[in-house]
């Protein structure tokens, strides 16, 4: 069964799927909700929710925002480590980073590669800035490159019980009503 998984989840699949979330949103549609509860569902509405804070403008510090994909991913990993009941090696290791953070990562690159990528078409681009954005492309992409090759090795790892896996919840400023507009404003409507 174990086996079974780990050709599920392929990350090079995932974040293509993401880019072509990212064609339909640039072509001005709207995503429905995903009925899938899966792996690639739980991404692409993460790079959904990242598309969105980068062309509204604002970000979601609601419990369903940025943060909230980062932990739905972890805990998918987790329930199905449960459901398969994959044993991990007594001396199998923590990552610093759980798979939840690699894929919000790799979301913000995706979109910094297609921004960089747009702007290469820009016709009045002083030569200069376009060296620049070259370089800027060939950087996103090796990062791009080697963050989702280290995250498949990790993901096969933690499937095969040769890593350990946590869901770690993050605690920040923005969960501090006194630091959070959202939460300060959502406190004085319940007060009335």
């Amino acid at each position: 069964m174990t086996g079974e998984i780990l050709l599920m989840i392929k990350v090079s699949e995932v974040l293509q799927h993401c880019s072509e979330i990212h064609n339909v949103l640039m072509n001005g549609k709207t995503l429905t909700d995903g009925e899938s509860e899966g792996l690639e569902s739980i991404v692409s509405q993460q790079y959904h929710a990242h598309w969105m804070l980068r062309h509204n403008g604002s970000y979601d510090y609601s419990p369903d925002g940025i943060q909230a994909w980062v932990n739905r991913i972890d805990d998918w990993i987790s329930n199905q480590l449960q459901e398969l009941k994959v044993e991990c090696v007594s001396s199998s290791s923590l990552n610093t980073e759980t798979p939840g953070l690699a894929f919000e990562r790799l979301c913000n690159l995706l979109l910094d590669l297609k921004t960089l990528e747009d702007g290469q078409h820009v016709e009045t681009e002083l030569a200069g800035n376009r060296q620049v954005r070259q370089q800027e492309l060939a950087i996103c992409m090796l990062q791009i490159d080697d963050i989702s090759q280290s995250l498949q090795i990790l993901l096969d790892d933690i499937f095969a019980g040769r890593k350990r896996h946590r869901s770690y919840q993050q605690f920040r400023m923005y969960n501090d009503p006194e630091m959070n507009a959202y939460l300060h404003q959502a406190e004085r409507r319940l007060a009335g």
